[in-house]
């Protein structure tokens, strides 16, 4: 597959993780971790029946079995468990309590930790061109969030729930690309959806009855699942065409087009911050697809 699709995959998957993110927060869950629950549950549950009605017309349904009744089966359980049950459910929390854009500026920062964790586990080489690049991602992601909901009595706790949604995300991404060695991207994500929904399930039957989210956010999951399941497809497929450092720093965009998107749905204004960080976000993606192009180049010479 041409390299430049893996550019395209990831640049969509961010534009659509950002709608993603946007829709959540309208579906208010008021920061209760049931009623989070519930609002993940429902999402992931969807986004499996997109992946998966995907999948059946790429006449893909049996490589399901391969995917989950095999060694893969760990690896696929631990994508759902850090990306899904636990990254899912910190960043529904923390959309609610902190923004749309705020959370996003935050978790968007997690391609810092998945480049480290991807050179410590996969050997993938981090060129010091592509490191700056993932650093202004993440510094415009930073004043794109922070220029909304800055006085917020609830940004200290959301903002420590998308911390923690940053960290299980590169956790997912460094063990999904060792994962799709061997597995097809498209089975794997649908797994992961598939595993993460029952996990949800799982944990809200253990879970003492309180509080759900209100049933008028119930269109708004419906379509953030359409969303999410294929900003997740695009995620995988670009990780898998271009590696976990390129395909983490294109979605990382998601924060710019959470703000961007807020601005006709939800009226937010804009601002001078917020271009200024959209040049900053822009420049760090450009600096990193650069880097790793003109590193596979290099490679190329020297075989």
């Amino acid at each position: 597959m041409k390299p430049h699709r893996g550019v395209l995959y990831g640049l969509l998957a961010g534009m659509l993780w950002g709608l993603d993110g946007v829709l959540l927060g309208r579906a208010d869950s008021n920061g209760a971790l049931r009623a989070a629950l519930i609002a993940a549950c429902i999402h992931d549950g969807l986004a499996a029946l997109w992946l998966f009605a995907v999948n059946a017309k790429n006449k893909k349904i049996k490589m399901y079995r391969n995917c989950l009744f095999s060694r893969q089966f760990l690896t696929v359980f631990l994508c759902a468990l850090f990306g899904g049950a636990a990254g899912m459910t910190c960043n529904i929390i923390a959309i609610n309590m902190a923004g749309a854009s705020s959370a996003c500026a935050v978790t968007s920062a997690y391609p810092v930790a998945g480049a480290v964790l991807g050179a410590l586990f996969l050997h993938e080489k981090l060129t010091a061109s592509s490191a700056a690049g993932i650093v202004l991602v993440a510094a415009g992601a930073a004043a794109i969030g922070f220029s909304e909901n800055a006085a917020a009595t609830a940004l200290p706790t959301g903002l420590s729930f998308a911390a923690a949604a940053m960290l299980c995300w590169a956790l997912e991404g460094v063990i999904s690309k060792s994962a799709m060695v061997t597995t097809d991207s498209d089975i794997l994500i649908g797994s992961r959806e598939l595993l993460s929904c029952l996990i949800y399930l799982a944990a809200l039957l253990i879970l003492p009855p309180s509080e759900g989210f209100a049933k008028d956010g119930l269109p708004f999951i419906i379509a953030a699942s359409a969303a999410g399941a294929f900003s997740y497809f695009c995620w995988y497929r670009s990780m898998d065409i271009s590696g976990v450092t390129v395909g983490m720093a294109l979605n990382a965009t998601y924060a710019l087009w959470a703000v961007l998107l807020d601005i006709p749905v939800n009226g937010v204004s804009f601002s001078p911050q917020i271009f200024a960080g959209a040049v900053i976000i822009l420049s760090g993606t450009l600096l990193t697809i650069y880097s790793d192009r003109k590193k596979e180049k290099q490679d190329e010479q020297q075989k």
